[in-house]
């Protein structure tokens, strides 16, 4: 592979000439380069943090395992989209009045399924409610798609004012299309 183009550009390795790097390998016998390259910090970095990354795909910590078979803890999948939404929240978290920091664990913990192409959490009853806030501000000022699904697949709903329901639909609960958890222009009359 010829390195000086793609890594000497990136600032990835240095490359010259044998005189002009000599410091950086000594050739082996009988074998003549004509030009030397030498990693960056950055260079080494970026192959470390390759190797790195590899490994860890796909890899469970031991707290996401115990929570796996812990009764107090349920599993959510979540698109990749959903679980932008609950990265944003949990940067976001310091700002809002209302956010907690039960879902900053979770949202680290949580395992990206290739098979299912889902984010796989492992959450407590606190921590769903939280995600149901996140989805719920959202459609607020933004989609109610998230909120939807989680209602439907998960049956988490969260209400303004904190008031959250788990388990099985309600009737008067259910989140149509157009909600966007305002009132709407029938209750207001």
């Amino acid at each position: 592979m010829d390195v000086r183009g793609r890594g000497a550009g990136r600032g990835l390795a240095a490359v010259g000439l044998e005189r002009g790097l000599a410091e950086l390998l000594v050739p082996a016998p009988g074998c003549e380069s004509g030009w030397e390259v030498r990693l960056t910090v950055d260079g080494t970095d970026a192959l470390v943090y390759r190797g790195l990354r590899a490994e860890s795909a796909g890899a469970v910590s031991d707290r996401w395992l115990a929570k796996q078979v812990d009764p107090a803890y349920r599993r959510l999948e979540l698109l990749p989209s959903e679980m932008a939404l609950v990265r944003s929240y949990v940067r976001m978290a310091g700002q809002l009045r209302g956010a907690g920091p039960a879902l900053v664990d979770a949202a680290v913990e949580a395992v990206w399924d290739d098979e299912r192409r889902r984010w796989l959490m492992q959450v407590a009853e606190a921590e769903a409610q939280e995600i149901g806030r996140v989805f719920f501000l959202e459609g607020l000022s933004g989609s109610v798609l998230a909120r939807n699904r989680l209602a439907r697949h998960e049956g988490i709903r969260y209400r303004a004012g904190g008031v959250a329901t788990s388990g099985r639909r309600e009737a008067e609960g259910d989140v149509q299309a157009g909600d966007r958890g305002l009132p709407s222009r029938a209750s207001a009359a």
